[in-house]
């Protein structure tokens, strides 16, 4: 339902947080973190519920709060946060007046919500999102460890586990680890504004399957020779056979904005 229809609606229900809330309050509320990565604007929420004022959509800018009044003790709402690109739902948190725990169930992949209303107090909910970016990583390169050990990679990596293709090749002495599936991946821009990607993923590790992966790369302009890369091997026994962290020596790191 249009926003716009429904903000006739639902003024005489809502509040802003700075405004006096009331027992058998539901409260939302947007966060987001406070570095780097801090998502900014306006997020919509779709609630459900009993009562007249639901189904209906609102519109909850970051670092703000929108309150229904008086719904009622034991009154069950469902608020499901909208996709926004750009940003990724981290935490969906629940709380009351006077540290009341509400009773809900909570799915974050979902960005969905379903909480009672506790009797003579105020359910607050928060939805905390993180900033993304979105595209692809081509390149590698080679660092070399304290010792001396050269480590040499390369990658095509995306932005999501759902665009492919997603490889990684790691050789050192002679070792060969190849990545199968990456299982997590974020790109946002670091405390500096460089372009990083974190990430993890299975895969084998000379012939032998069952080994994972948590990795992060930077682009840091060129030629590359402040690119970082950062990568830890875990065998099938939990034993690290490479960990590893330095400035690239060779090669250039790219981050290809998505269009």
């Amino acid at each position: 339902m249009n926003v716009l229809r429904q903000s006739v609606l639902i003024t005489l229900a809502m509040t802003i947080a700075s405004s006096a809330t009331y027992a058998h309050d539901l409260q939302i509320c947007k966060a987001t973190t406070q570095d780097s990565s801090a998502a900014s604007g306006s997020f919509v929420f779709d609630i459900a519920g009993p009562g007249p004022l639901f189904p209906t959509q609102i519109s909850v800018a970051v670092g703000q709060c929108t309150t229904f009044a008086n719904l009622g003790g034991g009154t069950v709402t469902t608020i499901t946060e909208e996709a926004a690109p750009g940003t990724r739902l981290t935490a969906i948190s629940v709380t009351a007046l006077n540290g009341l725990i509400p009773t809900y169930t909570a799915n974050v992949p979902q960005r969905t919500v379903t909480v009672t209303i506790p009797e003579g107090n105020t359910a607050t909910v928060t939805f905390t999102n993180i900033a993304t970016l979105l595209g692809r990583w081509t390149g590698g390169g080679s660092i070399f460890t304290g010792s001396g050990v050269r480590i040499t990679h390369g990658f095509e990596l995306h932005c999501s586990t759902a665009d492919t293709p997603n490889n990684l090749e790691i050789n050192f002495q002679g070792n060969q680890f190849h990545l199968d599936s990456l299982t997590s991946v974020r790109c946002f821009l670091d405390s500096s504004g460089i372009p990083t990607i974190t990430g993890t993923g299975t895969g084998h590790f000379d012939g032998i399957t069952g080994y994972t992966i948590a990795f992060k790369f930077t682009d840091a302009g060129e030629p590359g020779v402040n690119d970082l890369a950062s990568y830890e091997i875990t065998s099938p026994d939990n034993t690290v056979v490479l960990s590893s962290t330095a400035l690239l020596t060779f090669g250039n790191q790219q981050f290809h904005k998505a269009h």
